[in-house]
C-alpha cells in the first residue's frame, strides 16, 4: 500500500477523522473502516515513553504484550498463547512495513524510525488472514522523501543507559529516486542483580541498521526496497526468580533462592541473543483508473541463541541444577500480490494471494537436568511450514449513508517436522524425517455493515472469523498433533469526530472461541501443545480525545473484558508438589483437572486503562511541552489453573522538553514507571515457577536535533 497517501499527524493527539489507515489493504480514514482500530504515530509513543512493542499496551487497552520466557507474545482481548518453538506463532500477528514478523524470538522491537503503528483488533481473516486469530499489530517507518530532512537523538539514563539514534533522508534523484537510512546503538546495565554470584549481569546491547530506497521511475509505479539488520542481545530476558521458592532446587539444602523482584540466584548466565538480517521490496503500480497492483516481496534469516537457569536457584558445582540452551535459527520467505480496485460507482474491492514458506528449528537443544552431563537430554528439531492464501473482499455503497463489506479467505498451511534425539554428552546428529505432511485448510469469511448517522458520526456491524494452523508437538520428537483454533467474532461500534477537537468511539464484542492452543511445559525445556474445548469472550472497548484549550489534548481508553474457558476437559496444568516440612514448596507437577471451565483466560485483564495529557506552547524563549500517561491494568494470569497471576497494577511515565526559539534543538527530561511498581513481565509455569519481572523506574535526559 502506498504510504505516503497517509496524512501527517505531527501532533500529540489527533482528531479522529484525520487519521488514515490501511486496515482494509487501502488508504482511509479510521473512521470509514468498521473495525476497532487504534492508531498511535511516532510521536505520540515517543513522548508517552513508549519506545518498543513491548511498552505498547500501556497506551492501546485491550492489549496485553509480555513474554513467555523468551518469547515476545502479544495478546488483544484475551485471544493470546503461550505457545513456544519452532512451527509456533502467535494469534495476534505482527508486521512491518507489511511484512509478517513470525518469529516470536526476533520480535523485541525498539522503535527507530517509526512513522505510525496500527493496532486492528479482533480476527483479520480476510485480507490479514495469516493466524491473525486475535488481531495485528502493524509498525510502518519512515519512507524516504524528496527533500533532506534528519533527525537524531542521544539519550541517557540511570543503569548506564546509553542510547543514540538516528534518521536521515536525502534525494538523489528529484521526484525519482530517494534514500534513508536509520540505526540505533542502546547499551545499558540490567535491571537485575545475582545475589548469588556477586555480579549485575551484562544488560542489554541492541544494534539495528535499515536502509531504505524509493525509486518512482514513473507516475503509475512506485518501488521501495528495505534492508535490515539486527544484533541483541539481553541477560534480562530469560532471568527471574521462582515465585515462592517454588523450585526443585528447594530440596537442595546449599541452595540459593532468590525471593525479591529483579534479584537472581543463577548457576549460569541467562541470555537471548538475535541476529537478524531481512528485507524486502514492495512495489505499488497503478493500472490507468482501474485500480493498484500491489506485490510484498520478503525474506529473513535469523539466528537466535538461548540460555536460562531453568530452576532459578543458585547450587554450586555439585548441587542440585537445571539449565537449558539452545540455538534457533529460522528462515523464512513469503510473496503477496493484491489488488484495490478505484471505486466504480458504489462498488470497489481488493483481492490478492499469499504465500509463505518457513524453515525453524532448534539446532539443538540440551536440556540439564541436574550438573551430571550424563543426564543430559537433546535432540534436534525442525518444522517447516508452508501456506497459501487467496483473498477477496468488496465495498458497496447501498446509499450515500449505508454501506455493505463482505469478504472471503481461504487459508491452506501445510508443517513437516523432522529430528533427532540424544542422550548423556552426545551431540544428536542430524535431522531425521518423522511422520508425514499434514495440513490444514479453512474458509474465513467477513460482513460489515456501516451507516452514516451524522456527517462525522457511523455506527457499524462486523461478523469476522479467524483461523490459525494446527502443529506438532515437538518435545520428546512424538509426532503428535495439535488442532488448528478458530473463532467467530461479532461487533457492534459506533466512531464519532463531532468537532476538530472531540473525537470517541466504543466497541462491544463477543467471540466464539473453539479448540484453542494451550502449551503446558512438562518440564524443563519439554512442553505438550493441547487444544482446550472452546472459550467465550466478550468485553467493551472505548477512547476518545479532548482538546478543551489550544496546545492541552487529553486522550483516555478503556477495556472491559470478560475471557473464560467454557468448556476444558481433561485440562493439562502445573501444581505445586505437596510441601516438605522444613523446606516449603518444591516445585510442581503435571496434573490433569477434570475440567477447567469458568477459570480465566491467560493475558485476559478485566479491565486495563489508559489517560494520556499532553501540553505544547510555544512562548518567546521557545517551546514547552510536557506528557503525562498512566496505565492501569487489572489481575491477569498466566496459567490455565489460574494459579500465578499479578494482581492489578498501574504505570506512570512523564516527559517534559524545551526546545529554545530558532533553535532545531529539544532537550527533554523523562521518567518511565515513577512510581516504581513491580509487576510480571515474563511468566514460564513448568517444574518451577519462574517469573521475571518488568522494568523498575527509569529516568534520563534527551537531546534532539531535527532538519
Amino acid at each position: 500500500m502506498a504510504q505516503d497517501k497517509v496524512a501527517p499527524q505531527e501532533q500529540a493527539t489527533v482528531n479522529l477523522a484525520d487519521i488514515v489507515v490501511t486496515a482494509q489493504r487501502r488508504s482511509e480514514s479510521i473512521m470509514d473502516v468498521p473495525l476497532s482500530i487504534a492508531a498511535k504515530t511516532g510521536e505520540q509513543l515517543e513522548r508517552s515513553g513508549v519506545t518498543s512493542l513491548l511498552g505498547v499496551s500501556q497506551l492501546v487497552p485491550g492489549v496485553k504484550i509480555d513474554q513467555f520466557g523468551n518469547f515476545l507474545q502479544p495478546a488483544i482481548r484475551g485471544v493470546s498463547s503461550t505457545l513456544a518453538g519452532p512451527g509456533t506463532e502467535a494469534p495476534v500477528a505482527v508486521y512491518v512495513d507489511g511484512v509478517m514478523q513470525p518469529n516470536q524470538l526476533a520480535n523485541f522491537l525498539e522503535f527507530v524510525d517509526l512513522d505510525r503503528i496500527e493496532v486492528a483488533k479482533g480476527p483479520q481473516g480476510t485480507l490479514f488472514g495469516r493466524n491473525a486469530t486475535g488481531g495485528a499489530i502493524s509498525l510502518f517507518t519512515k519512507t524516504p522523501s524528496y527533500a533532506p530532512k534528519g533527525k537524531f537523538t542521544v539519550s541517557y539514563g540511570n543503569y548506564d543507559d546509553f542510547k543514540v539514534q538516528g534518521f536521515v533522508s536525502a534525494p538523489l534523484i528529484d521526484n525519482v529516486l530517494a534514500v534513508s537510512l536509520s540505526g540505533i546503538y542502546n547499551r545499558r546495565d540490567s535491571y537485575d542483580y545475582d545475589i548469588a554470584r556477586d555480579l549485575r549481569p551484562r544488560g542489554l546491547r541492541t544494534k539495528v541498521i535499515r536502509g531504505k530506497i524509493l525509486f518512482e521511475p514513473a507516475e503509475w509505479a512506485k518501488i521501495t526496497v528495505i534492508g535490515q539488520y539486527q544484533d541483541r542481545f539481553n541477560s534480562d530476558a530469560g532471568s527471574g526468580i521462582a515465585l515462592n521458592s517454588n523450585t526443585p532446587a528447594h530440596t537442595d539444602p546449599t541452595a540459593i533462592i532468590a525471593t525479591r523482584p529483579r534479584q537472581l540466584s543463577l548457576d549460569t548466565d541467562s541470555y537471548l541473543r538475535v541476529k537478524e538480517a531481512s528485507g524486502s521490496i514492495t512495489g505499488n503500480f497503478t493500472i490507468g483508473e482501474i485500480g493498484t497492483l500491489n506485490s510484498i516481496t520478503a525474506y529473513a534469516k535469523i539466528k537466535a541463541s538461548i540460555a536460562y537457569d531453568s530452576d532459578r536457584a543458585f547450587t554450586g558445582p555439585t548441587g542440585y541444577g537445571a539449565a537449558v540452551d539452545f540455538y534457533a535459527p529460522d528462515e523464512y520467505y513469503s510473496q503477496e500480490l493484491s489488488f484495490a480496485s478505484e471505486k466504480f460507482g458504489p462498488f470497489s474491492f481488493v483481492a490478492g494471494a499469499y504465500y509463505y514458506h518457513d524453515d525453524n528449528r532448534y539446532d539443538p537443544i540440551h536440556i540439564d537436568a541436574t550438573k551430571d552431563i550424563a543426564t543430559r537430554f537433546s535432540f534436534n528439531a525442525a518444522v517447516v511450514t508452508e501456506a497459501v492464501a487467496g483473498f477477496a473482499e468488496a465495498n458497496l455503497d447501498i446509499t450515500d449513508r449505508l454501506k455493505v463489506i463482505g469478504g472471503i479467505r481461504y487459508s491452506w498451511e501445510s508443517k513437516q517436522d523432522r529430528g533427532s534425539i540424544s542422550f548423556g554428552p552426545t551431540e544428536p546428529e542430524g535431522f531425521g524425517m518423522l511422520g508425514q505432511k499434514i495440513t490444514f485448510d479453512s474458509w474465513t469469511p467477513r460482513l460489515s455493515v456501516k451507516y452514516d448517522i451524522a456527517d462525522r458520526t457511523n455506527v457499524y456491524f462486523t461478523y469476522s472469523q479467524g483461523f490459525k494452523s494446527g502443529g506438532t508437538n515437538l518435545s520428546f520428537l512424538t509426532g503428535q498433533f495439535f488442532q488448528p483454533e478458530t473463532i467467530k467474532a461479532y461487533e457492534v461500534g459506533l466512531k464519532s469526530a463531532p468537532s476538530r477537537d472531540i473525537s470517541f468511539n466504543v466497541a462491544s464484542y463477543y467471540y466464539d472461541y473453539s479448540n484453542l492452543q494451550v502449551q503446558v511445559q512438562q518440564t524443563i525445556g519439554t512442553n505438550v501443545i493441547v487444544n482446550a474445548a472452546k472459550a467465550r469472550i466478550y468485553g467493551v472497548d472505548a477512547d476518545a480525545m479532548w482538546r478543551p484549550i489550544d496546545g492541552l489534548s487529553l486522550s483516555a481508553g478503556v477495556s472491559v473484558l470478560d475471557a473464560k474457558y467454557d468448556d476444558f476437559p481433561n485440562a493439562t496444568v502445573q501444581q505445586p508438589k505437596a510441601p516438605v516440612p522444613g523446606i516449603g514448596l518444591v516445585g510442581n507437577e503435571t496434573v490433569i483437572l477434570p475440567n477447567a471451565e469458568g477459570n480465566w483466560m491467560t493475558r485476559s485483564p478485566k479491565y486495563s486503562l489508559s489517560l494520556v495529557a499532553d501540553y505544547r506552547k510555544s512562548f518567546d524563549p521557545g517551546t514547552f511541552g510536557a506528557n503525562l500517561s498512566f496505565s492501569r491494568s487489572g489481575r491477569v494470569f498466566y496459567d490455565s489453573a489460574n494459579r500465578v497471576s499479578q494482581k492489578p497494577y498501574s504505570i506512570l511515565n512523564g516527559q517534559l522538553s524545551f526546545q529554545p526559539a530558532g533553535t532545531e534543538v529539544r532537550i527533554e527530561l523523562w521518567g518511565k514507571n515513577l512510581t516504581n511498581t513491580n509487576y510480571i513481565g515474563a511468566a514460564l509455569i513448568a517444574d518451577s515457577d519462574a517469573i521475571a519481572y518488568a522494568p523498575p523506574r527509569t529516568y534520563g535526559v534527551s537531546a534532539h536535533y531535527s532538519f
